[in-house]
């Protein structure tokens, strides 16, 4: 006979202080309660599932397989699970995803849900073990009856824990780890955590040149991998870890299917004498890729004599010293780094020496360029460029050659037949030659026949030349080859020697097309005896263009200058309006220049599959300007405009300013939130009387209650 105390559910007889409402008083929520526990169902059957999901180690639960799981025929206590853990487990979940857009919320992030996943893994812990001698004891009490069973709360606890576990390690994974292997590696990765195990790369058929490798650790080295004779054709994927220190290139040569990838190189310092030398690789062959590096605060210098030619003079470079044919250089940036030739007839340049493969998406900040011997090309992308470069941004770096016949440019020293350099957004930076015939631009100092500039935005760039017939100009210095679509904001070219001509656009025009140029203020000068400075071309080979000739028409009309003095004088040319200022720099690097011409700060957001660094990829200063640029009249007028691309002058501070300030407010908002939602959570928890019998009636509904067997 059921005693006043016991209740009945199922044919189940259990102590009365278990219940104390009916199941339909237990359904029967309202208010914030029943909010909250709408919030807990969510949190705990989507978003945790989801997240739990990602691991390689999760399993479904059988339950969503229509599999039948053995209960036992009385209620088990569950572990305490509350929803402040849920709550938190979240907010770390979102604000690490927050933190791939916004880097300085990133350790913010980290902490907060590595701190997270710590406490819930402990709590669970402590629960299982309090759970593990409870069901000691209630097995001590089923031997007498036969029952082996084994209570769920145990398997449900151990995974539970293991569920954790797993999540707390999951957050120190690289998000390379998810990256599959390339289709040429065919063995388990290797790992790579410190010196020793690089410097076996290649020396025995454990570590072979074409494993695959995983760079597990910053690491500490000057160690060469491979060499032109026995190059690597592995794959290397740096974790995005640092390689420091290095003294020689990292690759002798990166040959057919090659890869390196994901890594990071900082505080090389390469000194050579030999004809190819490079931070990354000396040389790169057909087929072989170069991708998501990131180089900073090194150095190349070769000392190496070469010889007159492009085959035979020495060449150097930050990532490579000669790119081959059919090779691929993608996803690089380069912070601080400089290469520098005391030997004469070099090709140098922060990219590469030599170019003869693809070039594409590269950053290049605060680095330099110089040669110190004639016969020699220098450039940021290249010093010779007989391949394509498409997308270089350049920031605050400068070229400088210092003898006779050497070109210099931004893009490349110098253009060959088959040669392209397109979208190249130029701020702040400069080129400089100090020998004769030793022609400069921004684009390239020389371009040949058959080779391509196009798409280039200079801002406040600078171009000097100061011996005899050294050209000079913003686009190209000398030219027979294809100058298309060039901008000019705030750029000033300047000559001093003999014949040197100046212009933005072409110095010297020989043959090719030279059309779209638009030039905002600045300024060109030619002070020499016979030097020339114009805009769009300065001297024009009369004998093979002579005036009316169809290339010079065309050259003609489709120049646009606004307020650029030439040798002293104000010019302007052509029709400008001010929907056309607007979007004078839409073919810019959108990340750093806006479509007006705005220069933006812009942190760098990561390189690959790797996290953003505190890397600021921004020129350091812009040159104060007082000209206005709202156009009154169809021309921009010094004393009557305001606005519009004045920007060009202030947009770094502004820039900077609502960065920073947009970002110091999501940390603080982030931070709020987890604030507010842990007191949200501690709140409910301490103030709510939830009796014990409820929480057991959850579990009776949605068990299997067997009925006990008299017999």
């Amino acid at each position: 006979m059921q005693t006043p105390t016991e209740k009945n559910y199922a044919g189940v007889t259990y102590p009365g202080n278990v219940f104390s409402t009916s199941p339909e008083q237990e359904n029967s929520g309202t208010g914030n309660t029943g909010q909250l526990n709408g919030l807990s169902v969510i949190v705990r059957s989507a978003v945790i599932p989801f997240f739990q999901s990602l691991s390689p180690d999760y399993q479904q639960s059988s339950a969503n397989n229509n599999e039948s799981v053995p209960y036992d025929s009385k209620p088990v206590a569950l572990p305490s699970k509350s929803i402040l853990n849920d709550i938190c487990q979240g907010a770390g979940l979102v604000a690490q995803l927050a933190g791939a857009w916004v880097p300085q919320v990133k350790v913010l992030a980290d902490v907060a849900s590595k701190l997270c996943f710590a406490g819930n893994f402990a709590g669970k812990a402590i629960d299982y073990m309090q759970e593990k001698d409870a069901v000691k004891g209630e097995l001590s009490g089923q031997k007498c009856t036969g029952d082996k069973r084994r209570p769920v709360a145990q398997s449900s606890m151990t995974r539970e824990v293991l569920t954790a576990a797993a999540m707390v390690t999951m957050g120190q994974i690289p998000v390379s780890a998810a990256t599959p292997a390339p289709s040429n590696a065919t063995d388990r990765p290797i790992p790579v955590p410190n010196r020793e195990t690089l410097e076996q790369i290649g020396q025995n058929d454990s570590y072979k040149l074409s494993g695959h490798y995983v760079q597990t650790q910053d690491i500490i080295s000057d160690v060469t991998i491979g060499s032109e004779d026995q190059p690597f054709y592995g794959d290397y994927d740096g974790g995005c870890h640092k390689i420091i220190g290095q003294r020689h290139c990292l690759f002798g040569k990166v040959a057919k299917h090659g890869v390196v990838r994901d890594l990071r190189m900082v505080q090389a310092h390469v000194e050579s004498n030999d004809k190819y030398s490079a931070v990354v690789a000396c040389k790169m062959g057909e087929g072989s890729r170069l991708e998501n590096l990131l180089i900073e605060h090194s150095s190349v210098l070769t000392n190496k004599d070469g010889e007159p030619g492009a085959a035979s003079m020495t060449h150097a470079g930050v990532i490579t010293g000669h790119q081959q044919e059919n090779s691929y250089i993608e996803q690089v940036g380069v912070n601080n780094c400089s290469v520098t030739s005391t030997g004469k007839s070099g090709a140098v340049g922060i990219v590469s020496g030599r170019a003869e493969g693809d070039i594409q998406h590269v950053t290049v900040n605060n680095s330099r360029v110089k040669t110190d011997r004639g016969d020699s090309r220098a450039g940021i992308g290249a010093g010779i460029v007989e391949g394509r470069i498409n997308h270089l941004t350049v920031l605050d770096s400068q070229v400088e050659t210092d003898a006779t016949d050497s070109f210099a440019g931004i893009g490349g020293g110098i253009i060959y037949d088959g040669g392209k350099l397109e979208k190249l957004t130029a701020v702040n930076s400069s080129v400089k030659t100090g020998g004769e015939f030793s022609d400069a631009g921004i684009g390239a100092g020389e371009c040949k026949p058959g080779g391509l500039l196009e798409g280039t935005t200079a801002i406040a760039c600078n171009v000097t030349t100061l011996r005899d017939t050294a050209n000079a100009a913003i686009g190209v210095g000398e030219t027979g080859c294809e100058v298309l679509d060039t901008r000019a904001i705030d750029c000033f070219v300047n000559t001093s020697g003999d014949y040197a001509d100046a212009a933005i656009g072409t110095g010297h025009f020989n043959g090719g097309k030279t059309e779209g140029i638009i030039a905002v203020r600045g300024g060109i000068t030619a002070s020499g005896k016979s030097a020339v400075a114009d805009i769009a071309a300065g001297q024009i080979d009369v004998f093979s263009y002579p005036p009316g000739h169809l290339s010079i028409t065309k050259m003609r009309k489709s120049v646009q200058a606004v307020n650029v003095t030439v040798n002293g004088g104000l010019q302007n040319v052509g029709n400008v309006s001010q929907s056309s200022l607007d979007q004078l720099c839409d073919i810019a690097d959108q990340r750093f220049v806006t479509n007006d011409c705005r220069v933006m700060n812009q942190p760098l957001k990561g390189y690959g599959n790797c996290t953003a660094t505190d890397l600021l990829f921004a020129p350091s200063s812009l040159p104060s300007s007082s000209a206005p640029s709202t156009l009154n009249t169809g021309l921009v007028n010094y004393t009557e405009a305001s606005t519009a691309l004045t920007a060009l002058a202030t947009g770094v501070q502004a820039g900077t300013t609502l960065s920073t300030g947009a970002i110091v407010g999501i940390s603080v908002g982030v931070a709020a939130a987890l604030g507010l939602g842990a007191l949200f959570a501690w709140r409910y928890y301490t103030q709510r009387q939830v009796d014990s019998d409820v929480v057991t009636m959850r579990v009776l509904r949605n068990m299997q209650i067997e009925e006990p067997n008299d017999e």
